[in-house]
């Protein structure tokens, strides 16, 4: 892996917290390593108070502190945190530039339960976006367990469309094209559940792009979502 982290790529200015109804005192800072141990616990504690309609994107203890402080070190992946005024890591955000695929990898979002519902997805989101330009990448992508309905409906939301599916392990992988991407042909549609694990990945063997996601307010099972797929032309 390249090591291409530029150490000037600028913070959010603060300010951007007031649309997020966050109280005064909260600000964001690159973690270093020092911040490994906090991240890696944060990330755990995360994983055991998921909201049940929302399936954790990794395994918990899927991070060991000494795996990270590579990264840190070698400069492989970059993360930043929210802090609350005293100092406690409420939000992190990390992303590894890929730039043989000309990509920047969100790996990780979390955030504390006393702030979801917030914003802070949409936040990251668009500090992904930036830091990808600032690489001169031209697409975000990122990996989502299909059944997470929360993540889902956000990164389609912020233009993330499903690419591929990887059947055993049961991961959706999404692109944000950030120029200009694939076009697609919207009379030539499939709507798809996200539990059928044959038809999804057939249909995008088939040269469909995952585009609209279709949630089910009807019945509150996330196995009754959807995806909606259109032929890439």
């Amino acid at each position: 892996m390249n090591k291409i982290i530029n150490e000037s790529i600028p913070f959010s200015n603060n300010e951007s917290f007031e649309k997020l109804g966050l109280p005064e005192g909260f600000y964001t800072r690159r973690l270093s390593v020092e911040d490994v141990e906090e991240f890696v616990a944060f990330d755990t504690w995360n994983y055991v108070n998921a909201n049940p309609d929302t399936p954790t994107d990794h395994q918990t203890g899927s991070y060991i502190n000494e795996t990270v402080s590579g990264w840190f070190n070698d400069g492989i992946v970059m993360a930043e945190g929210i802090f609350d005024n005293e100092g406690s890591l409420m939000a992190s955000l990390m992303v590894e530039p890929l730039p043989a695929k000309d990509a920047l990898d969100l790996t990780n979002i979390n955030t504390h339960i006393n702030l979801r519902d917030r914003g802070i997805g949409h936040y990251f989101l668009d500090r992904t976006e930036a830091m990808a330009r600032n690489f001169d990448l031209s697409k975000c992508t990122l990996r989502v367990d299909p059944l997470n309905s929360r993540g889902m409906h956000l990164y389609m939301e912020h233009g993330y469309k499903v690419t591929s599916y990887d059947k055993r392990e049961k991961w959706l992988f999404m692109t944000n094209w950030l120029v200009e991407g694939p076009e697609f042909d919207y009379s030539d549609q499939i709507e798809i559940r996200t539990s059928e694990d044959n038809r999804l990945k057939e249909t995008l063997g088939l040269g469909y792009v995952g585009t609209t996601f279709v949630r089910n307010t009807e019945v509150e099972d996330p196995k009754n979502n959807s995806v909606i797929f259109s032929k890439s032309v």
